[in-house]
């Protein structure tokens, strides 16, 4: 009696519907990901320091991005009362956060 292995062919998922689709589902998972991660440390701080352009008072605004326990901030970053905070989310996961912060108090907006 010989043993030989069974080899299933990729993209056969009639040969094995469950390991192809779990397969599938965490090929696209870890892609997705290295993307995401992939991107250049300087880019994400790219970001962070065009972000307070897009406030009213741009002249008095900061940022700061928290991705996993790395920070990227403005040069000019205070925490302060006067701030929008905004989760960022990755395939249902919470991986860190926005925070744009005024550096002083401005009149509430309408």
């Amino acid at each position: 009696m010989s043993v030989r292995p069974l080899i299933i062919e990729p993209g056969s998922p009639w040969e094995n519907s469950y390991i192809e689709s779990f397969n599938g589902k965490m090929r696209d998972e870890l892609l997705d990901r290295e993307i995401f991660y992939s991107l250049k440390e300087e880019l994400i701080q790219g970001i962070v320091d065009r972000m307070p352009a897009a406030w009213q008072y741009p002249e008095i605004a900061c940022a700061r991005a928290i991705l996993e326990g790395q920070e990227f901030k403005t040069e000019n970053f205070r925490e302060t009362p006067w701030k929008q905070t905004s989760e960022i989310v990755l395939h249902g996961e919470r991986i860190g956060y926005l925070e744009l912060d005024y550096l002083e108090k401005k009149p509430e907006s309408d």
